[in-house]
């Protein structure tokens, strides 16, 4: 049976959102290495600050870590919901989660007083891919009439 375009406009979507939540494991797992470096060094030399730093670090990068395989999870099952449709029922609702969580991430950061192009352009990102996986799943489900 040929794919309908929502099917193959959510496995393009899917598969950019995998390259980005491998992306961001990796950058996270930098972090992660780059805070304990900071903080180790920071505890050998008796640095507040570094051990501070590195802390910092470290949270942020479990932060993204864990940011990086939800998303993964998500194009995993938005290329599986683009190959066997009838799947698409909790595909749909686990849109609509991360479509919420966007607008929330979106309102805090422009909300968090500076708003700058650099902050404008990242919600922008993060906003748009679960918004067209949401658009795309919501066709998938009425061509299914479910």
């Amino acid at each position: 049976m040929e794919k309908s375009t929502s099917q193959k406009g959510l496995k393009v979507v899917s598969i950019i959102t995998i390259i980005i939540a491998v992306l961001t494991i990796l950058a996270s797992l930098m972090i992660l290495v780059g805070g304990g470096v900071a903080g180790s060094m920071g505890v050998d030399t008796n640095d507040q600050d570094a051990i501070m730093l590195g802390g910092l670090a470290m949270i942020l990068g479990v932060f993204s870590l864990i940011v990086g395989v939800f998303d993964l999870i998500v194009g995993i099952m938005g290329v599986r919901v683009s190959n066997n449709p009838s799947k698409v029922k909790g595909f749909w609702v686990l849109c609509i989660v991360v479509v919420v969580l966007a607008v929330l991430n979106a309102l805090t950061t422009l909300g968090a007083g500076s708003i700058s192009m650099e902050s404008v352009t990242s919600v922008a990102c993060n906003l748009v891919l679960p918004i067209l996986a949401l658009v795309f799943a919501t066709n998938i489900k009425k061509e299914q009439n479910l």
